[in-house]
């Protein structure tokens, strides 16, 4: 768990990061306009920011076990997979 317990204020800081992890991850296409990366920054960014609050009582408290289970087994996959196409995307066009 990280600092707070609260589950109204996890939610509220899961909302504010998430605000944050799309400022800039439109910032990221603003400035490079590649959509692969943005999407993989936002992916990312948010990941963090929920893996950061698994272990609030938000989650028992709304019975939102499905979002730990997502965060915790399948959004890393994701997460893998976006950055493999990134990769993939980088060393195709550097030809």
């Amino acid at each position: 768990m990280l600092f707070w317990s609260d589950p109204s204020m996890a939610i509220k800081i899961i909302i504010v990061m998430l605000a944050v992890s799309v400022a800039i991850s439109f910032g990221v296409y603003l400035k490079t306009k590649k959509k692969i990366l943005t999407i993989f920054s936002f992916s990312l960014i948010s990941f963090l920011s929920v893996y950061l609050n698994v272990d609030s009582r938000f989650f028992d408290i709304y019975n939102l076990k499905w979002i730990v289970k997502f965060t915790l087994y399948y959004w890393p996959i994701i997460n893998g997979a976006l950055l493999a196409w990134l990769i993939w995307d980088y060393y195709r066009n550097k030809k």
